[in-house]
């Protein structure tokens, strides 16, 4: 028996053919994508690479286990792309050309001109990207925080020696304390929402919602950006407040990477289905909202102790700079150093917040599908019962 060869695309090239082992091996090294193009003879029509049973590790399991070494990879039924006019068997690969892989994927024909953003976006902020720049972050976070709890003490060591008074130290010792248990919390509820969110599987009916929600939030992210920093340009004096530029900034990381996860659902672990029903379908758009707020929170952890950093450098170009007395410099470095320190400490409870939000949604989830295979379960105990009287 002949082995089975693969063909892959990459864009509208078509790439092959090659063993299931050698499409494995692609995969590993990232030459193949979830979101690519696949084929083998004896399907209809390309797939996403992303529906191959045991291409990719963390690929949810449809209906069996991950293959060995001499089996073949399977295609999840499940998840196969809607027939499109003209797809029939043939011996030789369907081409790939005329519409592009994600169009074929998703079910659309992608002419608008916003789609054609999205699908730049999709193309160049992929999966892997996702991945490396969510360690990025969390690493800001876990450094971030200890470098937050040296300013802590740096500002308001200044502020006593400044007013002669130790007492300030007291509450600056406390926040220390604080900080120093949130960096613990934070580095060890971001592995393990990472993990929970990589094994809890959902899908959705088409890719509508994800990429409206990815456009809303790459226009929210610049229009928030733009707008705070026009507004404290437009308003500049000697005693202009420039911290709402370094919150547009923030802001704006935060909308774009969000709008990345949307466009990448391989990184939620959401695959998309021909059929799901309104309850499915809206459970499947809850769960892509909270699997991708999950997916935030470690970027939103680590932007935040960096704005919080930031904020407490500010804090102390204040307490230097300027002509005011010097009461009056102490007095505004001070309130700066409180906003700082409230932001670190509510970014810094984001992991564990965010863990026990997962938790609690998906016990809702169990909880109303169980109450939803209720009335099937009755009118089969029912139909049981009457052919039990027969």
């Amino acid at each position: 028996m002949s082995p089975v060869e693969w063909y892959y695309a990459k864009g509208d090239q078509q790439q092959g053919p090659v063993s299931s082992t050698e499409l494995r091996q692609l995969a590993a090294s990232g030459r193949v994508l979830p979101d690519d193009l696949v084929w083998r003879e004896g399907m209809s029509e390309w797939v996403a690479a992303s529906n191959v049973r045991g291409l990719f590790e963390g690929t949810p399991k449809v209906a069996e286990p991950l293959p060995g070494p001499s089996e073949e990879p399977a295609v999840a039924p499940a998840a196969a792309p809607a027939e499109w006019p003209g797809a029939a068997f043939a011996p030789e690969a369907p081409s790939v050309r005329g519409l592009t892989p994600t169009d074929r994927v998703r079910g659309r024909r992608g002419d608008h001109v916003f789609d054609a953003l999205l699908d730049a976006l999709r193309s160049q902020f992929t999966t892997k990207f996702i991945d490396s720049t969510t360690q990025v972050f969390v690493a800001c976070g876990n450094f971030g925080l200890f470098g937050v709890m040296a300013l802590v003490v740096l500002f308001w060591l200044i502020v006593a020696i400044k007013e002669e008074d130790f007492k300030v130290m007291v509450p600056a010792l406390i926040v220390f304390l604080v900080l120093a248990v949130l960096q613990y919390v934070g580095n060890r509820f971001c592995r393990a929402l990472d993990r929970l969110n990589r094994t809890t599987s959902g899908h959705i009916q088409s890719q509508a919602f994800p990429d409206s929600f990815a456009l809303i939030n790459v226009v929210a992210g610049i229009g928030v950006l733009l707008w705070l920093t026009i507004d404290t340009l437009a308003s500049e004096g000697p005693e202009t407040d420039y911290t709402p530029i370094l919150f547009g900034l923030a802001a704006f990381v935060i909308c774009q990477y969000l709008a990345f996860i949307s466009l990448n659902l391989a990184c939620l672990n959401i695959t998309v289905v021909e059929q799901a029903d309104a309850g499915e379908e809206s459970i499947g758009v809850m769960s892509f909202l909270l699997k991708a707020l999950s997916r935030l929170v470690p970027v939103a952890y680590g932007a935040g102790v960096i704005y919080a950093g930031l904020l407490f450098l500010y804090a102390l170009y204040q307490v230097f700079a300027g002509d005011d007395p010097e009461g009056m410099r102490l007095l505004r470095g001070a309130g700066t150093a409180d906003s700082a320190t409230l932001w670190a400490i509510r970014f810094g409870l984001l992991p564990f917040l965010g863990y026990l939000l997962f938790l609690i949604y998906y016990l809702w989830v169990a909880v109303v599908r169980a109450i939803l295979s209720i009335p099937g379960k009755l009118d089969a105990l029912s139909g049981h019962d009457e052919d039990a009287k027969k």
